[in-house]
């Protein structure tokens, strides 16, 4: 009897891990934040990064010599909303990932396998290549 609920406890967490790896739609995965247009006026980026997994979001920041500096935070995606949560930081850390706050709401304007565009507010555009 102990030997039949060791297997199925183990099978059961076997296979409850994770669904389909964490895939989650188009948004899964990295992108890399390329440019923010503003009225006009466009400012190119090339080492920061967005990483969705499941409802987890990761911000990372590449620095010289390789280092990085991360963020972590929740994400809720629906059709045309993307909301992302950073709880571990403070407002002046999450800027440093053209982030506004710790608490922020994008309208979600284009999302394939390849290229997402984010609206804040309704004037500043948010252009991501899948990395």
């Amino acid at each position: 009897m102990k030997r039949i609920a060791f297997i199925s406890i183990f099978f059961c967490l076997l296979f409850s891990c994770s669904q389909n790896d964490g895939y989650i739609g188009p948004i899964f995965g990295k992108w890399q934040l390329q440019k923010i247009e503003t009225n006009g006026s466009v400012i190119t980026y090339d080492s920061i990064f967005y990483n969705f997994q499941n409802s987890i979001v990761n911000l990372q920041r590449i620095l010289p010599y390789h280092s990085t500096n991360n963020a972590f935070g929740f994400f809720i995606h629906t059709d045309d909303s993307l909301t992302l949560e950073i709880r571990d930081r403070s407002i002046s850390y999450v800027e440093q990932y053209q982030l506004p706050d710790t608490l922020v709401r994008f309208r979600v304007l284009k999302l394939s396998q390849q290229k997402m565009i984010l609206l804040l507010n309704d004037k500043e555009e948010y252009s991501f290549r899948k990395f």
